[in-house]
Formats: structure tokens, sequence, C-alpha cells
């Protein structure tokens, strides 16, 4: 089923479109209905088109007893509209039974950013045996002052090589829920939940590629049922970060990672607000490459930068290397088991510029 057309939501409804299997009302307009030949095997919908909210409680949502493969094309849009409640959402699946598979290349927003792009609420795969759960992928833009609630059991895997700004709320159960941040990829929120969070712009030993970035910056706390849950940075990543806050569980680097901090006026008014901070383990694995990226931040002639704050960290001063801005001089102040904090002081002009 491919949707082109344009259609918002009208008061009253539970959303502008709903999916559905065959048993549910044929009189709505509003309803696509699909054959379901084998449980649970999805139907598919994909969109090319632009559906919105408007008074609806939701600009797309998907009913209970059916499962469905969803693909927002890079022309798709699916949002709330300008104006509408806090309580609305996006791409909302409601309670009951059901598979969800997504592929985000376009658009999934919350306007004006206030509220949840998409939210699962109590909604479980037919056959628990059959650990499918929801299986996700952004290559898109997902936004709402909250990306994803995921208020339900069932496996969660997120992989994204796009752009999401908002908090992941993941449910706090059992399952083995994941969060992949590959290539590319921008996060900016809060994650809560998972088990893991893996980063990996290096891509694999057969094809590198060695100009990605990746953005993320944000609170972690990782789901307390696992013994040791942790973040995995990769070997040889590339990682832009304004801020790290761990919560709990572990934050590992690879061998060579790049981390580019980029310093905002809170880290220069305050020496002792971290830019890195947990309260658990930080391992670097090897030698780990920094780089300050003091932007338009105005620093005095000389500033210190507590780079890193944590309960107990693995990094040696001959791993450490900082590529230094061509306007500043940075050097270690100190490092410990805890902590690495830096001095930043602004370079003195050759005396043939003067």
């Amino acid at each position: 089923m491919d949707y082109l057309e344009s259609i918002t939501g009208r008061s009253g409804q539970n959303a502008a479109i709903i999916l559905a299997n065959s048993t549910y009302s044929i009189w709505s307009p509003l309803t696509n209905n699909c054959w379901m030949i084998l449980f649970p095997i999805p139907c598919k919908f994909t969109n090319n088109g632009k559906i919105y909210s408007g008074n609806a409680i939701s600009a797309l949502a998907v009913e209970s007893e059916s499962s469905w493969d969803i693909v927002n094309q890079q022309s798709g849009i699916i949002s709330t509209s300008e104006g509408a409640e806090k309580s609305a959402v996006a791409l909302q699946l409601l309670s009951g039974v059901g598979v969800v598979i997504l592929k985000n290349l376009g658009q999934i927003s919350a306007k004006p950013n206030n509220g949840t792009a998409i939210r699962v609420y109590e909604r479980e795969p037919y056959y628990e045996s059959i650990p499918m759960g929801f299986r996700w992928a952004n290559a898109g833009l997902i936004e709402g002052r909250v990306a994803f609630d995921v208020g339900s059991k069932g496996r969660f895997k997120l992989t994204n090589t796009g752009n999401i700004y908002g908090d992941i709320l993941v449910l706090d159960d059992q399952d083995r829920d994941f969060v992949h941040l590959e290539g590319n990829a921008r996060f900016i929120g809060n994650l809560l939940g998972v088990e893991e969070l893996s980063i990996n712009s290096a891509g694999t030993p057969e094809k590198k590629t060695p100009d990605n970035e990746i953005h993320w910056s944000g609170s972690v706390e990782l789901s307390s049922f696992h013994p040791r849950p942790s973040v995995n940075v990769s070997a040889e990543t590339a990682l832009v970060t304004s801020g790290i806050n761990m919560i709990n569980g572990d934050l590992v680097f690879g061998e060579d990672v790049k981390l580019k901090i980029e310093v905002n006026d809170n880290h220069i008014a305050d020496a002792s607000v971290p830019v890195i901070r947990s309260s658990g383990w930080v391992d670097f694995k090897g030698h780990a490459h920094f780089y300050l990226d003091l932007g338009n931040v105005d620093i005095p002639e000389k500033k210190e930068i507590q780079i890193i704050a944590v309960k107990e960290m693995n990094l040696e001063i001959l791993n450490i290397s900082f590529y230094n801005d061509e306007r500043f001089k940075v050097d270690i102040v100190r490092l410990t088991g805890s902590t690495l904090v830096v001095s930043v002081q602004k370079k003195q002009p050759a005396h043939d510029e003067i």
C-alpha cells in the first residue's frame, strides 16, 4: 500500500490514518485495511505523502491485532500539526498485540517540539516465543521533546544513521533492548531503559569510512535488569559531544577513538562542570585523540576545563593526544584515575604579526 496524498486529522479521531487488518471497520474512510494471510507476517505501508494530526490524537496510528511494515520515504512526512495539543503524537501504536517494523527515510516530528514523535503503549508481539518486538531503523529525521516513548514489553532495537532530536524512553524490563548509532548519525537527547548503546562511525574492517562523525550528547540511564549495561564506542570512531552524563553503566572507548569536545559557556564558567560525567567505570582500550572545538566561546587568556569526571577510569597519559586549535594551546593539567582536566590558553601572535 503506497500513500501519496496529503491528509489532516479531525477532532474526535484517533488518527488521520489508522492501519488495521481486515477485521477493522470497513466503513471508516481513514482506515487502511490489509488481509493478514499468515500471522504474524506484517502488511506493508509506504508513505510518500504528508500525514498531519490536525485535531486528532495522532497523525498515524496502528490498531491492535495487526502487524505492519511501515516505510516512510524521503518525501514522506508524519507529523503533529502546529498548535496541536502537547499530548498529540505523530506515530502511535495502540495497545494490544501486533508487530510493527519501521524504516524512516523522511520526517517524523512532533511540533512545536514539545510533544512525542513515536509512542508505543502496552503492545506485545503475537507470540512471546518469537522475539520480533520492535525493529526500527532511522535514516531520516525524528524529532520531538520525546522522540520514542516505548512503554511495552518486547525487544526494542533501533539503528540510527540519521538524526534524532529528543529523548528515547524504553520500558526497563528483561528484554534485550539496543540502540545503535552508525555512520554520520546524530542523537541529541536522553536515553532511558535500554541494555546497550553502541556507537560506530568507522564502519567495518572491510569497509572503513574514516570521514564519518557521530554526534551524541545527553544523559544515559541503562537497564537495571542487566548485570553490567554499557555504552560501547567502537575503535576508530569519531564522536562529537557537548556533554555526556552516564547515570549508570560502563562507558567503553575502543582503540584510536577521536573525541571532539564542543565546549560551551557552562564548561568555561565553571571548571567543576565536566564534559563527560559518569557514576561508573570509563575504559579507554587504547589511544584517544581529543580535539576541543571552542567555536565562538569567549575564553580568558587561560582557563581550565574539566573534560572527564567519573568514579573510575582507565586512561594512560601516553595514550592521550590533543589536536590544538590554531587559536589556542591545550595542556594537560591533571590526569588521575577519575579525572582529566586541561588548560586552554590563547596563543600569542608571532612577532611578525604584531
